[in-house]
């Protein structure tokens, strides 16, 4: 059979087919080569990984030991000092101590003879008791409520010029302080601000709000502070909102003809309140009165001193002032006209 001659297309696929096989042979080979020098670089680099790290552990664990070695014997020698300091403070305690029974005459054959035999007198025992029984002697009796709490009166009253009506507001009769004008309250309570709270000049004289505020919180409770304009005395305070501050014009006030003596009757305790009950009334200085605030224009009392003023006080009108305690103070809830 006669042979058959191939075809230019099919002479041009088997040389394709023959390079094809060569590439994938020499791929294939490359490959294989790679992957073993690959493996045989990481065998080698892992050894000597191994080895490097082997040596560092070894380093590690041989410092460690050092460093426990060396911690172990500062902890024996400190344990040691911890000891002897010890020992030396219980030496000079005990030697304290010693010394203190010396200077009492503690030992026996220090002691005096009296002491031995038992026959001093014991003068420090008295006085103890001396001092005990006059300890217990404080009775909180109707003078010593009067001795201790009639400075709650100072600031309890207004101090307004008695020319002005305004200064007999509170003996007009009953009054709940929740209910008074918040100026009134503002100029009873700057009488309980501390001294260095007020800064004066030649021309004014002024209070912080948060001084005055602070003052008003010690003296009412449960009554809220708003600041506002209030007169305490001749002067006249205005509010600077601007400057949080109260502000007026310093003078001096002039003597008063009529003049408020409120005289404290009795205080006691009860039921958590602190109660003070007094005679109040006006007193005309060039008169030498004494009038009532129901009626000012007739004296109940003539050509009488001032100090004469408290032998009469059957004739004058009676208050009552109610505080209420919280925390150890004294907080005025309430102004009654009892007579």
């Amino acid at each position: 059979m006669a042979k058959k001659d191939l075809t230019k297309k099919e002479q041009v696929e088997i040389k394709n087919e023959i390079v094809d096989n060569l590439k994938e042979q020499i791929i294939y080979d490359v490959e294989k080569e790679i992957k073993n020098t690959i493996k045989n670089s990481c065998d080698s680099y892992k050894e000597d990984l191994k080895k490097e790290m082997l040596s560092l552990a070894t380093d590690e664990v041989n410092n460690a030991v050092k460093r426990e070695e060396k911690r172990f014997i500062r902890s024996k020698n400190m344990a040691l000092l911890k000891k002897n300091i010890i020992i030396i403070i219980l030496l000079g305690i005990i030697g304290y101590f010693g010394y203190c029974l010396y200077d009492i005459k503690y030992f026996k054959f220090m002691q005096t003879d009296c002491i031995q035999n038992g026959s001093c007198e014991n003068r420090e025992n008295d006085k103890t008791n001396e001092n005990t029984n006059n300890e217990e002697e404080v009775v909180k009796d109707a003078a010593w409520y009067l001795k201790t709490y009639s400075y709650l009166l100072n600031s309890s009253n207004l101090k307004l010029p008695t020319d002005n009506i305004n200064a007999y507001y509170l003996y007009s009769g009953n009054h709940l302080l929740q209910d008074v004008k918040l100026s009134y309250l503002l100029n009873m309570a700057y009488a309980n601000l501390k001294t260095e709270d007020i800064k004066t000049n030649t021309s004014s004289v002024i209070v912080n709000s948060n001084d005055l505020k602070e003052a008003f919180l010690k003296t009412f409770e449960g009554i809220e502070y708003n600041p506002t304009n209030f007169s305490y005395g001749c002067l006249d305070f205005v509010y600077n909102e601007a400057k949080d501050r109260y502000t007026a014009e310093n003078k001096k006030c002039e003597s008063e003809v009529m003049e408020i003596i409120e005289i404290p009757e009795n205080i006691y305790e009860e039921d958590g309140f602190l109660y003070i009950i007094t005679h109040a009334v006006l007193y005309n200085n060039d008169e030498k009165s004494v009038y009532l605030f129901d009626n000012l224009y007739e004296p109940i009392v003539e050509n009488i001193e001032k100090d004469q003023v408290s032998e009469n006080t059957k004739k004058f009108n009676r208050y009552q002032y109610e505080y209420k305690i919280m925390d150890d103070n004294y907080y005025l809830e309430e102004i009654s006209k009892l007579k």
